[in-house]
């Protein structure tokens, strides 16, 4: 991604008809907004895609090259080189917004979890504590009952 947004030397610049200097693939995904047909045909076309060449050529992205030839119209070519682009700025959000919801339930979890399950374990030690006293001196009242008969 960095080569990308890097100028080259102006030997290596791509040269726009209309004489303006693109040094980089970022420069030029910035100025295929502003570019008129005529230019973007002139370079792109049946026969050719210079920017494609160029791509291939100066910065060795095979890939790209290949995605920049395929686009034969502005629109198409603003779609590939926005997908470049916009990946970067994506993956940066992605991980921004994936990131605070897992620290918030680290943190929230355990409180939740902690608050619902401390009464469920206490009422029923409780209840049972309760039972077993009620239930003991009945027992103990029927067994020297039936041995003193």
């Amino acid at each position: 991604m960095k080569k990308l947004e890097k100028s080259v030397e102006s030997g290596l610049a791509f040269h726009l008809c209309n004489g303006k200097l693109i040094s980089s693939v970022k420069e030029l995904y910035d100025e295929i907004h502003h570019m008129s047909e005529d230019v973007f045909s002139h370079h792109v076309n049946s026969e050719r895609n210079d920017f494609s060449n160029w791509v291939k050529d100066v910065f060795g992205d095979k890939k790209l090259s290949q995605d920049i030839a395929k686009a034969a119209t502005p629109t198409m070519m603003k779609r590939v080189l926005s997908s470049v682009f916009a990946d970067k700025k994506e993956s940066v959000t992605k991980t921004v917004k994936t990131a605070a919801p897992k620290a918030a339930a680290k943190t929230t979890a355990p409180k939740a979890a902690a608050k619902t399950t401390a009464p469920k374990v206490a009422a029923p030690k409780t209840a049972v504590k309760a039972t077993a006293s009620k239930a003991a001196p009945k027992a103990a009242s029927k067994t020297p009952a039936k041995k003193g008969k």
